[in-house]
C-alpha cells in the first residue's frame, strides 16, 4: 500500500489579499451604483408617463381613485367600479358632462379581469379573501347594474379572468405547498365560474403541478364541488368533480385533497372502469385498480396546504388519459 503526500499551496501574500479585497469592494460598489441608476431611470419613466398633458382639460367631477390603504388586501377598487357602471352619476368626460350625456362601462366590456393574492390579501384583511370572494364581489356589481341604468342595459357577463396573482407575492410558503395551492386554486376558481386563471411566477415544482393539471383537464369545465356520490373513509376531504359529458361512461376526473390542519383523509371514489389513473402534484402517474366499482384514494394531510390528487376515470385514448 502506498500513500502520496500532497503539498499545501502557499498562502497568498498580504499584498495580494488586500488587492483582492479592494477589487471586490469596487465591484460591489459598481454593481450597487448600476442598480441605483436603473431604479432612478425606471422611476423617472413612471413619473413621466404618469403625467397628464397640460393640454387636456381637467375633469369636472372625476371618479376618485381608491385610497392606498383601501387597496391593501384587495377590494378597495369596488366603489370605483360601481361608479364607472352607474350611468346616473354623470361622471364621464367634460364633453359628456357639458352635453348631460351619461356613460357606463358595462355595455362596452366583453370580459372582466381582476387580481387576487389569496395568502397576502387574507393576511392584510385579517379574514379569508379567496378567489371566490374577490370574484363574487366583482360579479355582484356587474349583475347589479345589468338593468340598473336606463339606456345602458347589457347582457350578463360570462368571461371573468384572473389576470394577476399568486399565493402571497413574497414566496413565504414552501415550493411544495405552493404547488399544492396551484391545483387547489385552479379547481376552486373554475368551479366558481372564472373562465381564465393566470399562472404567475411559478417555481419548477409549481410548473410540474400546472403541467399535470392541464394535461388531465385541458378543458376543466364544468367543475363543481361534489357533495355526494363518494364515500368518506376517514378525515375531512375536499372533493371536486369534472364530468366530460352527461352520458354514462363519457369520463370524469375527481380532484381531492385533505382539508388543511385536519390530518390525513381517505375517499372511496366511484370508478366506471377496471382501472383509473392517479396523478400527483409532481406529475407522477400510477394505474390504480377498482374494486366493486370504487377506488380507494388516500390523501396526505398538511397543516397549511394539503397536496391534491387527481383521479382520472376515462376511456383509454381520451385526452387527459393515457
Amino acid at each position: 500500500m502506498s500513500a502520496t503526500q500532497t503539498e499545501e499551496a502557499p498562502a497568498p501574500a498580504p499584498t495580494q489579499r488586500r488587492r483582492r479585497r479592494a477589487c471586490l469592494r469596487m465591484t460591489a460598489w459598481g454593481c450597487g451604483g448600476l442598480l441605483a441608476l436603473l431604479g432612478l431611470l425606471v422611476g423617472g419613466v413612471f413619473l413621466l408617463l404618469n403625467r397628464v398633458p397640460r393640454s387636456y382639460p381637467e375633469a369636472q367631477n372625476p371618479i376618485p381613485p381608491p385610497e392606498a390603504a383601501e387597496q391593501l388586501g384587495g377590494g378597495g377598487a369596488l366603489p370605483w367600479v360601481e361608479a364607472a357602471l352607474d350611468a346616473r352619476r354623470l361622471d364621464g368626460s367634460p364633453a359628456y358632462r357639458q352635453r348631460g350625456a351619461a356613460h357606463s362601462l358595462g355595455p362596452a366590456l366583453d370580459a372582466v379581469s381582476f387580481h387576487v393574492y389569496e395568502g397576502l390579501d387574507s393576511a392584510l384583511k385579517k379574514k379569508a379573501r379567496t378567489v371566490e370572494v374577490a370574484f363574487g364581489e366583482l360579479q355582484g356589481l356587474f349583475e347589479k347594474w345589468e338593468q340598473g341604468a336606463a339606456g345602458f342595459h347589457y347582457t350578463r357577463k360570462r368571461d371573468y379572468w384572473h389576470t394577476e396573482g399568486n399565493y402571497d407575492f413574497l414566496g413565504a410558503m414552501s415550493a411544495r405547498r405552493r404547488a399544492a395551492w396551484r391545483m387547489q386554486f385552479f379547481t376552486r376558481a373554475f368551479a366558481a365560474g372564472i373562465r381564465k386563471v393566470c399562472v404567475m411566477d411559478a417555481n419548477p415544482v409549481e410548473q410540474a403541478a400546472v403541467r399535470a393539471y392541464v394535461q388531465a383537464l385541458p378543458n376543466p369545465f364544468p367543475m363543481r364541488r361534489a357533495r355526494e356520490g363518494f364515500q368518506v373513509v376517514g378525515g375531512e376531504p375536499v372533493v371536486y368533480l369534472h364530468e366530460d359529458g352527461r352520458e354514462a361512461g363519457s369520463g370524469r376526473v375527481w380532484v381531492m385533497w385533505a382539508k388543511a390542519d385536519t390530518g390525513d383523509a381517505a375517499v372511496q371514489a366511484p370508478c366506471e372502469r377496471e382501472t383509473a389513473e392517479w396523478v400527483s402534484i409532481e406529475g407522477r402517474r400510477a394505474a390504480v385498480s377498482a374494486a366493486d366499482g370504487r377506488v380507494l384514494v388516500k390523501l396526505r394531510g398538511d397543516k397549511k396546504m394539503a397536496p391534491p390528487v387527481l383521479l382520472i376515470d376515462r376511456p383509454v385514448g381520451k385526452p387527459g388519459n393515457r
